[in-house]
């Protein structure tokens, strides 16, 4: 009897001594984001394409144009022109848009500059969505030669719909940040429409 009382009083103390080591585990998990991050869009704008010397000059140029507008907008990333592997000659072919994925571009811009009889510059873009493998939009305007630049900044503005952009942010200051820049890129875009 002695022996089960010894027994009896270990296994109290036993249990006495791992009941608190027996208590669930807690944890707390706190997250803190203090800023977000809005990553441009790697786009790929090669010259448009042209048939003479001046139409090829004019392409190279308004691609240029198109290039830094997108860049300044701070929501997409111009890809460097000689890590390009395809050659885009045509708007109205289709890109192989395998080439253009290995280069990681999302987006792509093709374009023509044709000169027409009268002398005027026919210059059509199409916008490409690289992963989709689809157009997602195209225009065609016709301008003097002294114009390019203004359809040059046209296009541009064509990359970005305001039914495109999506601000979230997860504090006040972030979303502040995102209005005043969101209200520059409009202010910016009814300058270059006004006279």
């Amino acid at each position: 009897m002695k022996r089960n009382r010894v027994f009896l009083a270990g296994l109290v103390a036993a249990f006495v001594i791992l009941l608190p080591a027996s208590a669930p585990v807690r944890a707390e998990l706190r997250l803190d984001i203090t800023s977000g991050k809005v990553e441009p869009l790697p786009i790929a704008i090669p010259s448009f394409s042209g048939s003479g010397n001046d139409e090829g000059q004019a392409g190279q140029e308004i691609a240029g144009v198109v290039s830094a507008d997108l860049d300044r907008s701070g929501l997409f990333r111009p890809l460097d022109p000689r890590s390009f592997i395809q050659n885009v000659s045509a708007t109205d072919a289709q890109p192989r848009f395998g080439d253009w994925r290995q280069i990681n571009a999302q987006a792509l811009v093709t374009g023509t500059v044709q000169t027409q009889g009268d002398g005027r510059l026919r210059v059509e873009f199409r916008l490409w969505d690289v992963f989709a493998e689809q157009q997602l939009t195209g225009y065609g305007y016709t301008t003097t030669p002294q114009n390019w630049r203004r359809i040059a900044h046209i296009i541009a503005s064509k990359h970005v719909p305001p039914s495109a952009i999506l601000a979230v942010t997860f504090t006040n200051k972030a979303a502040g940040e995102m209005r005043e820049r969101i209200r520059r890129m409009r202010a910016a875009r009814l300058c270059r429409r006004s006279p």
